[in-house]
């Protein structure tokens, strides 16, 4: 099986497996209202390979954005100062796990999304740890949260 490595800011759009080769520093040249890694494909392993993908604090940014997509699973990987360090938006089936989410607006957000597991991260010093919305159906197991200033976990119960 090949891996694509990858060592800054990208979109991935085929299924395969990647993994991050560096550190990703100051948002990796990432602008308002866009994310670091974008990831718009059924079938996707990420994995930070331990390293970093740091942000720079600015609204609106995603360290990881994941949209309309099946069977994704995102490992190892750090994400730090964004406002959101991992955005999962119309996904089913997929995994995060033994990630770490660190000073982020929400450290890991979901929108629309079903069955995807949260399993063995930790969480800490985020605005909101886990934020899920009304329509989120997923599962959490052996998550850590430590130092959340406003939540550890939220969910917006409003119907539309």
């Amino acid at each position: 099986m090949s891996v694509t490595r990858i060592d800054g800011r990208t979109t991935i759009s085929e299924p395969g497996t990647y993994e991050l080769a560096t550190d990703i520093e100051h948002g990796g040249g990432t602008h308002l209202s866009e994310a670091c890694i974008r990831i718009e494909s059924d079938d996707v392993v990420f994995d930070g390979a331990g390293y970093t993908i740091d942000g720079f604090g600015v609204s609106d940014t995603s360290g990881i954005f994941v949209t309309g997509c099946s069977n994704v699973v995102i490992r190892n990987v750090t994400l730090t100062e964004w406002d959101y360090g991992i955005w999962l938006e119309h996904v089913t089936k997929g995994r995060v796990l033994n990630s770490r989410f660190d000073r982020n607006g929400y450290g890991l957000s979901f929108e629309e999304t079903n069955r995807v597991s949260v399993t063995e991260n930790t969480f800490t010093g985020n605005i909101i740890g886990i934020a899920f919305d009304s329509m989120s159906n997923d599962f959490l197991r052996d998550n850590v949260f430590e130092s959340n200033v406003g939540r550890d976990v939220y969910r917006d119960e409003r119907r539309d």
